[in-house]
């Protein structure tokens, strides 16, 4: 999986001329590829951007994002290990909190609801996670996930960043990282998970200045041969509010092994 950047436009254009790059450029994308088209636009019509995006065809393998270089970023994965990374975090993640009740509902779980490219916003920017938790009652995703490739992740990181220093409900972020085997198929995929938080800043800030988090990777394992556990605190997915119907519980542990091998075979459908 490969990254695939357009000219880089070092000067404001047009909202209009941003989405016809993006349209043109997404006609012809590979989908072994991440695509990151970044712009500089007027702040004035990132509005304007953001609904003519939503007209685009491909706009479901979408997600928008900025940096503080860029005000209008979409990253572009058509490929299938894109859909099947995230989807299946959200099946597997929802079964496992359902497992901990004791009288579990056969569609919902309770105290919080699995979001999908659903729009954050920062004043007139936004961004989108590829998928999420959001406790009921709160606007703002308590974890997100983020897919890419190791050739994306400088601006993954900056959207761990994002996420964690702009917004204090995000509790944790999760980037997973899926590139081409070292050899032929059928060797897996490179697949690494790195856990991302936020943490207080080392020194108080000088007055006027406002205070915020400094995000740090807390754990990366690779996948490519073994998912190892992993588990994701209660105290988190429900923002430090965890519903009583949870019990004594303070944990979910995912079923990574499950959750690998439909990156796998996401992968494998698109070969």
């Amino acid at each position: 999986m490969s990254l695939c950047l357009p000219r880089d436009f070092s000067s404001v254009v047009t909202y209009r001329q941003a989405i016809t790059e993006i349209r043109s450029r997404a006609e012809i994308a590979s989908p072994n590829a991440v695509h990151i088209y970044e712009f500089k636009i007027s702040e004035n019509e990132l509005q304007a951007a953001y609904n003519l995006l939503d007209e685009e065809e491909h706009r479901g393998a979408m997600r928008v994002t900025y940096s503080n270089s860029h005000n209008f970023i979409v990253r572009y994965m058509p490929g299938s290990v894109h859909q099947a990374a995230h989807a299946s975090w959200s099946i597997y993640t929802h079964q496992a909190l359902r497992d901990l009740l004791p009288h579990p509902k056969p569609t919902a779980v309770p105290g919080c609801v699995f979001i999908a490219a659903t729009e954050q916003t920062l004043g007139q920017r936004k961004k989108e996670p590829d998928s999420g938790i959001m406790p009921i009652g709160s606007n703002r995703p308590s974890i997100v996930i983020e897919i890419g490739s190791s050739e994306s992740l400088t601006q993954l990181k900056i959207d761990a960043q994002l996420w964690l220093e702009h917004m204090p409900e995000v509790q944790l972020g999760i980037l997973v990282l899926i590139d081409p085997p070292a050899a032929a198929n059928p060797n897996p995929p490179v697949a690494t998970i790195q856990l991302w938080r936020g943490f207080p800043p080392p020194e108080r800030q000088t007055s006027g200045q406002a205070q915020t988090r400094i995000a740090r990777m807390v754990w990366q394992k690779d996948w490519t041969h073994n998912a190892s556990p992993l588990h994701l605190l209660l105290a988190d997915i429900f923002q430090g509010q965890v519903p009583p119907e949870y019990g004594q519980h303070d944990r979910v542990q995912l079923d990574t092994v499950t959750w690998r091998e439909a990156i796998h075979r996401g992968w494998q459908r698109h070969q």
